[in-house]
């Protein structure tokens, strides 16, 4: 389960995240529109998840970034989160209500209404945004 701000709560499948990093805001550059990093040897473009599913954002930056790493290679996406809350396995019951651009829908993870995000819609969202 992810913290995206305002007390909201999302997840995504755990089969889907290649690591859990942590940067410091100072090493956060631009390139063209998008926030990026410098990582193994390479760049890793951000999106930033609560802007990706229509939530708002802070303008300031906390002193770190939480970063789920999604992919390998070329097509690594850095998911920017507020943080990690806990990884849950758990049977998961969707509901459409709340579905959106880079939202499958809700669903109830330990005792919280949770967005489901729609992971694909988010990737896609950071690609065009190069």
């Amino acid at each position: 389960m992810l913290d995206v701000g305002g007390g909201r709560r999302a997840a995504l499948p755990l089969g889907e995240v290649s690591r859990l990093e942590e940067f410091q805001s100072t090493l956060i550059e631009r390139t063209g529109r998008i926030d990026v990093v410098q990582y193994r040897d390479g760049i890793l473009p951000l999106v930033h998840l609560a802007h990706a599913i229509g939530l708002p954002m802070s303008d300031d930056l906390p002193e770190f970034l939480s970063v789920i790493v999604h992919g390998d290679g070329p097509d690594r996406v850095g998911i920017v989160v507020d943080r990690v809350v806990d990884v849950v396995q758990a049977a998961i019951v969707a509901n459409r209500v709340g579905n959106r651009v880079g939202v499958l829908g809700s669903a109830v993870v330990h005792d919280r209404v949770t967005d489901l995000v729609d992971l694909d819609a988010v990737v896609a969202m950071a690609a065009g945004a190069r």
